[in-house]
């Protein structure tokens, strides 16, 4: 065995944005940590599986009372007295009396004549229930669907597909003027736009008032362009619904299959990646996975390490990789910025993004290539602080407001 330990910021320097300001999220099994791991990483965006249709009304439609569930609850208000965190809910993990058999696979069915009925009552109280548990949120984001990709995450038509979401719409808008109706959660890549073609040809866009996405990437993703992945996505989402759409992405990560070996590239690998979602324009994105777990042949994906053996949710014990503190440091630094482009001009394997908040600027750089490289940034400042990937700090002097530093695969921070 051997011990693992993480330096990270103070949590006390952590500053409160909203959620339209708020981009780092993590899914995971929290276990009885979750509130101290979050503070340390600077984690604000996390899902919530509570109202989970199949959860909810797995036997029957009407079994979910959300008179019952409202008195029960107490509003959840954001005045900064705790660890504040932003929940994503998903509503429709179908339960399977609701879907046509035959186009049921994973989570998503087509829906019956009775289903139909129960879906749009079942959003109207599930709208309800948000509302009354999360008062203070600007926005109520519902993702509808999770994963409904073909043929192992659903084997319906898109017209059934996008029938879902018009009902979720139409009900979800009526009892909640708050609601954001999000979706499909497919993926980013390069095969990902004709599949999103065909559910806007199969009518879904009026029903879409943000996309969200896997946005699951091959490393390393610069080469295997995941950036121009990205953008063709965006432009391709205005194309078909002729405005921007507020972009998610609710789960990202790789997996290491367990080899330690393989866990510092990997962690330089997912921050870039990250810092592409950011300066892309996502405006949050949920990281996968908070620790270690088993799952048929997924190994490797956590960003600690579970400790109890036996134990693949939630563990009582768990240790840091190296990525943890790198997320740390990254949240600390670009929490509450929003992007002002992207740095294409310093070299043929050099990139980054500008970001700003207020006369705040950081500048994220990064060289993909084999060796690193020297670079000279104009920063209009006789010094800045230069902040490598895991967030240590040096003062660098900038003659004439033009500064020299050495680019990496590990993404320092200017």
């Amino acid at each position: 065995g051997y011990l693992t330990y993480a330096v990270v910021p103070d949590p006390a320097g952590r500053k409160l944005y909203s959620e339209k300001e708020t981009f780092f999220g993590m899914q995971g099994g929290y276990g009885p940590w979750a509130e101290d791991i979050c503070r340390k990483l600077g984690i604000r965006w996390v899902l919530d599986d509570s109202l989970q249709w199949k959860r909810q009304e797995p036997n029957k439609a009407g079994e979910f009372d959300a008179d019952k569930e409202i008195a029960k609850l107490a509003p959840t208000r954001y005045d900064g007295s705790k660890w504040v965190t932003y929940p994503l809910p998903t509503l429709f993990g179908a339960p399977e009396w609701a879907v046509d058999p035959a186009t049921f696979a994973y989570m998503t069915g087509a829906l019956t004549e009775e289903g139909e009925k129960a879906w749009d009552a079942y959003c109207r109280k599930a709208a309800r229930v948000f509302s009354h548990r999360y008062p203070d949120l600007e926005q109520h984001i519902y993702q509808i669907t999770w994963e409904p990709i073909r043929p192992w995450g659903y084997r319906g038509t898109d017209k059934q597909l996008a029938r879902i979401y018009e009902i979720a719409h139409k009900a979800l808008h009526e009892v909640d003027p708050k609601a954001v109706v999000a979706g499909p959660c497919r993926g980013i890549k390069e095969d990902d736009v004709p599949s999103m073609r065909e559910l806007a040809q199969a009518g879904i866009m009026p029903y879409l008032d943000a996309f969200t996405a896997h946005p699951y990437y091959p490393m390393p993703s610069e080469k295997e362009g995941m950036v121009a992945c990205l953008r063709n996505m965006k432009r391709t989402l205005r194309e078909l619904s002729g405005k921007d759409l507020a972009m998610y992405g609710t789960e990202q990560g790789h997996s290491t299959d367990e080899d330690p070996s393989r866990e510092l590239n990997l962690a330089r690998e997912l921050m870039r990646q990250n810092l592409m979602m950011l300066g892309e324009g996502f405006r949050f994105n949920i990281l996968f996975y908070i620790v270690d777990y088993r799952l048929g042949s997924q190994r490797g994906y956590g960003y600690y390490y579970t400790l109890l053996p036996g134990v693949p949710w939630a563990p009582g014990k768990i240790g840091p990789k190296p990525i943890a503190p790198a997320l740390a440091a990254q949240s600390l630094l670009l929490e509450g910025h929003k992007s002002t482009g992207a740095i294409e001009w310093l070299g043929e394997t050099a990139w980054g993004y500008a970001f700003q908040r207020g006369d705040d600027v950081v500048l994220a750089l990064w060289d993909y290539g084999e060796k690193p490289r020297k670079v000279m940034i104009p920063v209009g400042a006789e010094s800045v602080a230069v902040y490598d990937w895991m967030g240590n700090a040096k003062a660098t002097p900038a003659p004439g407001g033009v500064a020299v530093t050495w680019l990496s695969r590990t993404a320092p921070l200017t």
